[in-house]
């Protein structure tokens, strides 16, 4: 398989012109906590259930035009699909996030290994894992040599792979002729950590196929499924990379289709309300391998609930004390399951949510036309703010607008949950420079969103708030 650079910088420069930007207080649109928004959640529209949504609300099929900014530096375009559930209502529910059970342990090692698979405590590689992963290399190695991935230096990639090929080699001589596997099952136990702190952890080993994975989770928000790394450590990690994706897929034999296609059926193993809401190329800096990421979201009455391409980090979890100004982070519930071309590479289920109740199966949303007069004025107001002395204008392309539901916290509150209908703008800003000779070669992020509304009152969501 042939390898591909990250470019760390490229990323780190695109997401700081896309971070969150400080807008005049006056204008903005925010749930103010004070009891409206309770109140509107349990108002019902006097349609006729029955109706599509998207009749109901008046939305196109397609979302286009220019707005005018009343600005030089700030340019909007509108040229967006408009994705609604193939349904008649939507639902506001009270939900709550929860530790994994013993429950959800068995489940995910049933859909992975079979219910009936021993599983081992962690260990590294044996040898003959070694010698199946030189041979593997080796392949891959002639490959490269007869088909160069890098045309300016041919020789690029095939250094790397014998380099891989040399340390793997290494690894050999190093590990025992015999590699003791303890049978294991797969409970939580409690640790301690640096602080003496308990928390509740499982982990275990066993085969997929021709793989070794391991399992790992903690009880309080996340299992994670890969190949073990640093002698059984831990597993490893994929993340969802958009950039380059071109050059990612075409290091897959496997079809986007066809991972996906393995990937829905492991998670309705799971549970069965997890369903599709992307999928892209994903990328293992550690070993440096591609896969296809594909990522779930729970469906709850019809209505999927949002995936964000971003990760909204506030504090370090398990603050005993609320900071408005310096929040908690934000956690949403997702499942994502990694395929490459030698099937399950990675598995990573974060931040499980549980419904309580239906708070309102159908609740009163605004129309297509009140959200528009809303979109553009919160959108117009994101000049741009990172060196501005260098930026002559900042394009915001909008290419997607999509409504789900998403997990709120009641402000001023740690654990109280809402998951209500939102609106997401999702899209792609392209900066133009003073200097004439540098480009902008922004990559559409498929799943940032530039706006998040609550499609019942319509007040803006600050997503590193989580309300």
């Amino acid at each position: 398989m042939k390898r591909i650079l990250i470019l760390l910088l490229a990323l780190t420069l695109l997401l700081a012109t896309l971070a969150c930007q400080p807008t005049p207080d006056g204008d903005i649109i925010v749930n103010k906590g004070d009891g409206r928004l309770d109140a509107a959640i349990r108002q019902t529209p006097s349609t006729t259930i029955g109706t599509p949504l998207r009749e109901s609300l008046q939305f196109p099929q397609k979302w286009q035009g220019e707005v005018d900014t009343k600005t030089n530096v700030l340019a909007l375009r509108f040229d967006a699909e408009v994705v609604i559930p193939q349904i008649d209502k939507a639902p506001v529910a009270q939900v709550s996030m929860r530790e994994f059970t013993q429950e959800d342990l068995d489940t995910v090692k049933a859909a992975v290994f079979g219910a009936e698979a021993q599983l081992y405590v962690p260990y590294g590689y044996t040898r003959d894992e070694i010698t199946q992963a030189i041979l593997q290399l080796t392949a891959e190695l002639e490959e490269e040599r007869e088909h160069p991935s890098n045309f300016n230096d041919p020789n690029f990639w095939a250094n790397k792979i014998e380099n891989e090929i040399d340390s793997y080699k290494r690894l050999y001589n190093e590990t025992p002729a015999n590699v003791e596997k303890i049978p294991t099952n797969l409970k939580f136990r409690v640790e301690k950590n640096r602080n003496n702190e308990e928390y509740r952890i499982a982990t275990a080993t066993g085969s997929v196929g021709e793989r070794n994975l391991m399992l790992e989770a903690y009880a309080d928000g996340k299992i994670s499924i890969g190949v073990p790394l640093d002698g059984g450590e831990y597993p490893e990690e994929y993340q969802l990379w958009t950039y380059e994706s071109a050059g990612l897929a075409k290091m897959l034999d496997i079809s986007k289709e066809e991972a996906a296609r393995q990937a829905m059926t492991l998670a309705k193993v799971i549970d069965p309300s997890f369903d599709l809401a992307y999928v892209g190329t994903a990328w293992s800096s550690r070993n440096q391998k591609a896969g296809w990421h594909c990522i779930f979201t729970r469906t709850v009455n019809g209505v999927p609930t949002a995936f964000e391409f971003t990760e909204r980090q506030g504090t370090q979890r398990g603050e005993s004390e609320l900071i408005e100004t310096y929040a908690p982070d934000v956690y949403l519930e997702r499942l994502c399951i990694t395929f490459d071309d030698y099937g399950l590479a990675a598995l990573e289920w974060i931040a499980p949510m549980q419904v309580d109740a239906i708070i309102n199966d159908n609740v009163k949303l605004l129309d297509y036309y009140v959200i528009k007069e809303i979109a553009e004025r919160q959108l117009s107001l994101q000049i741009p703010l990172w060196r501005p002395e260098e930026i002559r204008q900042k394009t915001i392309f909008i290419r997607k607008v999509e409504l789900s539901l998403m997990r709120v916290r009641k402000q001023g509150a740690l654990h109280e949950f809402t998951l209500i209908p939102v609106w997401d703008f999702y899209g792609v800003v392209v900066l133009e420079y003073f200097d004439e000779n540098r480009t902008d070669d922004s990559e559409p992020l498929d799943y940032y969103s530039f706006l998040t509304i609550n499609a019942i009152d319509g007040s803006a969501i600050d997503r590193f708030l989580g309300y």
